[in-house]
């Protein structure tokens, strides 16, 4: 199980939610700049995975909150993994 500092945690997750901003903004660029479709999809996929993981460590710092039972946790992050369409994480 992976054991981190809530303080550490949260600057993590801002500092991952800045670069999706960087991600997403980038995607106007590249259409203003006609740039080819395979290089614009492949930009959005990648802010959407971003995102998708923005949201995971979201979720994990409020399940950390509010969740006292490190097994329903697990339990609720693996639903929310299924519901993405993610891989489990060991833990």
């Amino acid at each position: 199980m992976r054991v981190a500092h809530p303080v550490g945690d949260r600057g993590a997750v801002i500092r991952h939610a800045h670069r999706a901003t960087g991600q997403v903004a980038a995607l106007a660029g590249m259409i203003a700049a006609d740039r080819s479709f395979a290089e614009t999809t492949q930009q959005l996929l990648a802010a959407r995975g971003s995102l998708d993981s923005l949201l995971m460590r979201l979720v994990d710092l409020e399940l950390r909150t509010c969740v006292p039972s490190p097994a329903l946790r697990d339990e609720l992050d693996g639903v929310l993994r299924t519901a993405l369409g993610r891989r489990a994480v060991a833990r």
